[in-house]
């Protein structure tokens, strides 16, 4: 069956576009790319926040100094900043699909978990982690923000509440970390658990390729969702 769709302008030059609803678009509701964006930002930012937590029982286990540690996190830190950024001149261009990369993202992260916990040679394994990890943070990070952006245009907050999911990453590392002795055996439960949490989320994350019916008054200030309907969808 096709699909009709009507691209509109508003005041301010946002495209919007109205045609289908989200379940003609994706099988399923639009509220399941949020709860997998959400998902996948708290699983994914075990790598920053949690390393934290790691910081000091890496120390311990390996006999490393704390100066490698923190340019460990510094590279981390780069690299992420640099596929955010990346990713989002990237995207557009060549129209990469979210699944695909949230995916690599996720097998990136977990990669620089295990380096961390496995390797006892400082540079090897805060290189490793510096760069894989934060190029799969990154992939992540950006994604699931541009994504659920793309299908919540008009509800900031659900946006918001994806990107402050990042924040609680730690919480799982602090579980594990005060229940498992043996640092290699925590890092590999929180570096599976974060894999399968992300690859879960990537299954069902899509961009938008339609909108959803909305009141708008072309030529004049945009009216915003009426009552009755859910929004429409920023055009890309």
């Amino acid at each position: 069956m096709s699909m009709i769709e009507t691209e509109v302008r508003d005041r301010y030059g946002r495209r919007y576009r109205v045609g289908p609803r989200d379940r003609d678009v994706l099988g399923y509701s639009r509220a399941w790319v949020l709860a997998a964006g959400w998902f996948a930002m708290l699983a994914v930012s075990a790598n920053q926040y949690g390393y934290g937590v790691l910081a000091p029982r890496l120390a311990q286990s390996h006999g490393w100094a704390l100066t490698p540690m923190l340019w460990g996190l510094a590279l981390w830190g780069a690299c992420h900043s640099l596929t955010t950024g990346a990713l989002l001149w990237l995207r557009p261009r060549m129209r990469i699909a979210p699944g695909p990369a949230t995916a690599v993202g996720a097998a990136l992260c977990a990669s620089g978990l295990l380096a961390l916990g496995h390797i006892g040679i400082p540079v090897l394994a805060l290189t490793g982690y510096g760069v894989l990890s934060g190029i799969g943070t990154g992939l992540v990070y950006r994604t699931c923000l541009a994504t659920v952006t793309g299908w919540y245009p008009d509800r900031p907050v659900r946006v918001a509440a994806v990107s402050g999911a990042f924040a609680y990453g730690s919480i799982p590392l602090v579980l594990v970390g005060a229940t498992v002795s043996d640092l290699p055996v925590a890092v590999d439960k929180v570096a599976f658990g974060m894999l399968v949490a992300v690859l879960a989320s990537a299954a069902v994350t899509r961009r938008r390729t339609g909108g959803r019916r909305t009141s708008i008054r072309v030529g004049g200030p945009w009216t915003g969702p009426s009552s009755t309907a859910a929004g429409a969808t920023t055009a890309r």
